[in-house]
């Protein structure tokens, strides 16, 4: 049977049954199963007769079952050298079709740059462009192709049977010296030792816990110890290939872990409903794209009239010190006044 061809380990079984039975297992699956006295190839008891091997064919034995047949003839009219393809002779060459004209030419509206330096640039060519007489086709024309209907191709005589034909040559059997009969090979000697011959391209192939035993069950628990734990191991460590997308992951997961997402959406729940329905009525609602309009030429409105405030009265400051050195500056006068009135009146009495 084939082999796996994945990177994991596996667990190959032969089991010999004793009436000669066999059956090859897989990771414990059957395969494929036989008989050591009939399936084996070659098979177990050797041929009681072998070819003669100082046996050889005749130099006149014929082999070939069937030869040309030598009454026949090649045709007159067989012409070997009559091509495959010819010229279509119903064609024609088109109207408008130019002979002599070439495919491509020169551009000529095309003109040489004014600061075209042929010294340092070389020699000024015109780009090439098809040729507008070519719309129909230009050079030599030739007829297309088609299947020659006079084509056989090379004769052969016919075939007949051969009447010297004496069939396949076999050698004679004689006696096999070395013949024997086992009628239960399933009874094997003392094995001391195992040979692994296999051909691969892989590398890293490696072969451990080879158990033999004459009891089925012994070696079935071994592997269960053994392999199907290291098995088990590594299709764990397997990455699981994706099967429906986001959406299936995520509801395989939940599936996985249910308690833990049941405590997450409750918390969710709870803090939207915290945020959503309590905090409502203490924390102020964001102000819309308008109000915030409002409220910024507002505060622009109340910042010029502060302004506006600030410099009246600065100069309300400066005016205060002027109207009190004024207001000192009649004092004196009052007091002179008063008191000249006084002397007055004391040298009048």
């Amino acid at each position: 049977p084939s082999v796996p061809s994945d990177s994991l380990s596996h667990l190959y079984g032969l089991i010999i049954n004793p009436d000669n039975s066999w059956e090859i297992q897989i990771d414990g699956e059957k395969k494929t199963s036989g008989s050591l006295l009939t399936s084996m190839e070659p098979p177990v008891n050797p041929p009681k007769d072998i070819d003669d091997p100082t046996d050889s064919k005749p130099e006149d034995w014929v082999d070939e079952a069937k030869m040309d047949d030598p009454d026949s003839s090649k045709p007159d009219d067989w012409d070997e050298d009559a091509p495959m393809m010819i010229p279509d002779p119903a064609a024609s060459k088109p109207s408008g079709w130019v002979d002599d004209a070439p495919a491509k030419i020169d551009d000529p509206s095309a003109v040489k740059p004014e600061d075209w330096d042929d010294d340092e640039d070389g020699e000024w060519e015109a780009p090439i462009i098809d040729n507008p007489v070519c719309s129909v086709g230009c050079g030599k024309w030739e007829a297309p192709k088609i299947s020659n209907p006079e084509y056989k191709g090379k004769w052969y005589a016919p075939k007949i049977d051969n009447p010297e034909y004496k069939g396949v040559w076999k050698p004679r059997q004689i006696p096999n010296p070395d013949y024997f009969v086992d009628e239960e090979p399933c009874i094997l000697p003392a094995i001391d030792s195992v040979g692994i011959d296999i051909w691969t391209m892989s590398k890293g192939i490696i072969f451990d816990n080879i158990v033999i035993s004459a009891d089925v069950g012994k070696a079935k628990a071994f592997a269960d110890a053994s392999f199907k734990l290291r098995h088990e191991l590594e299709l764990k460590q397997q990455p699981k290939p994706s099967r429906g997308g986001l959406l299936e992951d995520a509801m395989d997961f939940a599936s996985r872990n249910m308690a833990a997402v049941g405590v997450t959406a409750a918390a969710l729940m709870l803090a939207s409903i915290w945020c959503c329905c309590i905090r409502s009525s203490s924390v102020p609602r964001a102000p819309a794209r308008k109000e915030k309009t409002r409220l910024k030429k507002k505060a622009e409105t109340e910042k010029k009239a502060e302004d506006e405030a600030a410099e009246t009265k600065a100069k309300e400051g400066e005016r205060e010190p002027e109207e009190k050195e004024e207001k000192e500056d009649e004092e004196p006068m009052e007091e002179e006044k008063e008191g000249g009135l006084g002397d007055i009146g004391e040298d009048d009495q």
